[in-house]
């Protein structure tokens, strides 16, 4: 199995448990990404401007079987919703491209989470 993940630089400055809290997950994000050959971590910084998930995340559950259909899962205010028709998975898929596109690259993104790290306070 397989993670991917495209995380919005602001994930990684809002404070939520407080400092201690949020150094230790990130350290744990930079050890996964430098360690976990089969997790990939991309940071998508400010400098990138808009971008197609500013509506909000979303998580793709895609199955090695070619029977099983992908399953996007988006969690909202409203409820959680589970799309599995081809075109709205699709579309996901393709928003996700497009996110990694525009984000760091895996070494990048280390990179810059290791500054995170040391500039918090």
């Amino acid at each position: 199995m397989d993670l991917v993940v495209v995380l919005d630089e602001a994930c990684l400055w809002r404070q939520v448990g407080g400092i201690e809290c949020q150094r230790e997950q990130l350290q744990h994000l930079i050890t996964q990404a430098e360690q976990v050959p089969n997790i990939t971590v991309q940071v998508l910084p400010y400098s990138k401007g808009a971008h197609t998930a500013l509506t909000g995340a979303f998580t793709i559950l895609d199955f090695p079987d070619p029977t099983e259909p992908a399953v996007v899962y988006v969690d909202s205010p409203g409820g959680n919703l589970y799309l599995q028709k081809a075109k709205d998975t699709r579309r996901f898929d393709q928003s996700h491209s497009r996110l990694r596109g525009m984000a760091l690259d895996e070494a990048e993104s280390v990179r810059f989470m290791q500054t995170v790290l040391k500039e918090m306070k």
